[in-house]
């Protein structure tokens, strides 16, 4: 009767083993938003910017991010006269950055690059980008990005004001 009863004791567990919550459901790939428009302020060469970011989920804990940006910077320049005006850049913005994690938090590695229309010494920065990423699960949610960027090549600091550190706010869809 023992054994009968262990048997059945083992058999009712077992079957339990199996059992999936349905919290993990919002977290598979094909459900969270794939797009973000966010509002970029500092990094990237540019003071503010506006972008868009697509997400290709590879995995529940990894995706590829692409992003394009329009932005605006301006001359570096300490003023002593009324009269002086900076001069003022348009940059396009782009990345292409691998995000390591898990739910909503992931650390941030790549790509980027930012054209700068004007007249200046530096037409083009190519730079790495390491940082923090928070991206919902779910689609319109706040979407928030911290990171760092050093450009490969000597900037020259008397033509553009560069942050090496940017901050990014926007929504997901």
């Amino acid at each position: 009767m023992k054994k009968i009863v262990l048997l059945i004791a083992l058999t009712a567990s077992s079957l339990s083993l199996f059992a999936q919550s349905k919290a993990g459901l919002t977290d598979k790939p094909e459900i969270r938003p794939q797009n973000n428009i966010y509002i970029n302020l500092l990094g990237d060469a540019s003071i503010v910017s506006l972008n868009y970011d697509r997400l290709l989920f590879i995995s529940q804990g990894f995706f590829f991010s692409g992003k394009v940006g329009v932005g605006y910077n301006e001359e570096f320049s300490i003023c002593s006269s009324e009269g002086c005006s900076p001069e003022q850049f348009i940059t396009v913005t782009h990345h292409v950055t691998g995000n390591l994690g898990k739910g909503r938090h992931f650390a941030e590695f790549g790509l980027g690059g930012t054209l700068i229309n004007g007249n200046t010494n530096e037409k083009y920065l190519a730079y790495p980008i390491v940082g923090y990423r928070l991206q919902p699960l779910r689609s319109k949610k706040v979407n928030l990005r911290v990171y760092g960027s050093v450009p490969f090549t000597g900037l020259d600091t008397e033509d553009i004001l560069y942050a090496p550190y940017g901050l990014s706010v926007g929504i997901s869809f």
